[in-house]
């Protein structure tokens, strides 16, 4: 009976197939660093600024060492008014953009931004730029946190 040994042969291959399936546990992939995902948390902000929740608008930012949350939502209250930030400017950005590692967007000022902000981990900063627009942000691992948002209404 040649069925049973055909079956045999082909047990470690159908074992194999089912284990590199997907498993019905597999995690969603997690957010990288990205033009998109900068664009999606930059939308947040505009999205929380609009709906006059400056504190959690405060907590996607960093600040040096002593600049409470309170300075720096009170600070962003007038934000909107002054076109620091805006929808419109938020998409020329992402269609006109350029986006990559701070230092690379912004080699003459993205140092003394990091230094300015007491960023531990320039490594993990980007920015985000076209004319006078400056975006600078450090990835998390899950979202950026920002410490540079400047004339992105002004687009």
């Amino acid at each position: 009976m040649k069925l049973p040994n055909t079956i045999l042969c082909l047990l470690p291959l159908f074992i194999f197939l089912i284990g590199c399936g997907e498993s019905s546990e597999t995690t969603e992939e997690s957010a990288q660093p990205t033009k998109e995902q900068i664009i999606a948390d930059l939308k947040v902000i505009h999205e929380l600024l609009s709906n006059g929740e400056h504190m959690a608008a405060a907590e996607r930012f960093k600040g040096p060492e002593g600049l409470s949350r309170e300075k720096i939502a009170n600070g962003m209250k007038g934000w909107l008014k002054k076109r620091e930030v805006s929808m419109r400017g938020i998409e020329v950005l992402h269609e006109k953009g350029k986006f990559g590692k701070l230092n690379e967007v912004f080699p003459d000022k993205g140092g003394d931004w990091i230094e300015r902000n007491e960023v531990t981990n320039p490594a993990a900063c980007y920015g985000l730029g076209y004319k006078n627009a400056e975006v600078a942000a450090m990835w998390d691992g899950s979202q950026f946190i920002f410490f540079r948002l400047d004339d992105v209404g002004k687009l």
